[in-house]
C-alpha cells in the first residue's frame, strides 16, 4: 500500500501507482512494465481530499496477489504466474516504453492561465476526466496543457496530445484521431484504447469550442 499527497489529483495517482510499482518491483524482482501490468488489472485506487488542500492517493491490492515467498526468486515466479492468469495472452505487454514514459513524466500537466480555449470531456464508463486548454496564436496552437483524472493510459495520451497540438493550426486539428493518438506509442490493446478516444474526443470539443468563440 502506497500513497500519493499533491495537487491537482492527477499528480497524486500517478504518484502513489508509481510508488506501488517500484515496491513491486524491487521487493518481488519483476519488471517495470509487468509491474504496471499487475496494477493494471488489481490495483485498487482510495482518494481522500485533506484540509491543506491536498489530496491524498492510495494504491494498494490484496495480499493474494502478493502472495508471501522465501526469496525473491520464488515471489517473482508466484506473482508472474497471477499475472498471466489476470488476462489472456493476447492482451500481455499492454503498455510501451513510450507510453510509461509520458505516465512517469507526463509532459505540458497543469492550469494554463493565459488559454484561448478549454474545455473538459468526460468517458462515462470509466469515469475518467480530462481537461484541455489551449492558447491560439495566428491560427495556431502555441501552447497546450492538461489536467486528467484517469488510468495510466488517460494521462499518457493525454500527455502526447498537448505535443501533437502544439505548432498546429487550428484547422487541422481534426486530423488527430484516436488511431493518431494510439499509432504515436506503436499500437494500444483494445482494453485501453479509451485513453486515446478520450484525447480525441477533448481535441473534437476544443475545434467545436474556439469555432463557437469566434
Amino acid at each position: 500500500m502506497t500513497a500519493g499527497i499533491y495537487r491537482p489529483v492527477d499528480d497524486a495517482v500517478r504518484i502513489a501507482v508509481t510508488e506501488l510499482v517500484r515496491w513491486i518491483h524491487n521487493d518481488y524482482g519483476l519488471s517495470e512494465l509487468h509491474a504496471y501490468e499487475l496494477c493494471s488489472e488489481v490495483c485498487k485506487l482510495h482518494l481522500t481530499e485533506m484540509v491543506d488542500p491536498n489530496y491524498v492517493v492510495i494504491a494498494s491490492m490484496q495480499k493474494k496477489f502478493l502472495p508471501p515467498c522465501a526469496g525473491k526468486t520464488a515471489r517473482r515466479r508466484k506473482v508472474a504466474g497471477l499475472l498471466s492468469a489476470t488476462k489472456p495472452p493476447h492482451t500481455r505487454l499492454m503498455f510501451s516504453k513510450e507510453l510509461l514514459d509520458h505516465f512517469q513524466n507526463p509532459r505540458n500537466a497543469g492550469e494554463l492561465q493565459s488559454s484561448t480555449v478549454s474545455v473538459e470531456v468526460s468517458n462515462p464508463v470509466c469515469g475518467d476526466i480530462l481537461r484541455l486548454a489551449a492558447r491560439v496564436e495566428d491560427g495556431r496552437i502555441a501552447e497546450a496543457r492538461f489536467l486528467c483524472r484517469g488510468c495510466t493510459t488517460s494521462i499518457a495520451c493525454a500527455s502526447r496530445l498537448t505535443e501533437l497540438l502544439t505548432g498546429r493550426e487550428v484547422i487541422a486539428l481534426s486530423k488527430i484521431t484516436a488511431q493518431v493518438i494510439a499509432s504515436s506509442f506503436g499500437e494500444l490493446p483494445p482494453e485501453t484504447i479509451h485513453g486515446a478516444h478520450l484525447a480525441a474526443d477533448a481535441v473534437q470539443a476544443l475545434v467545436t469550442e474556439y469555432a463557437a468563440r469566434r
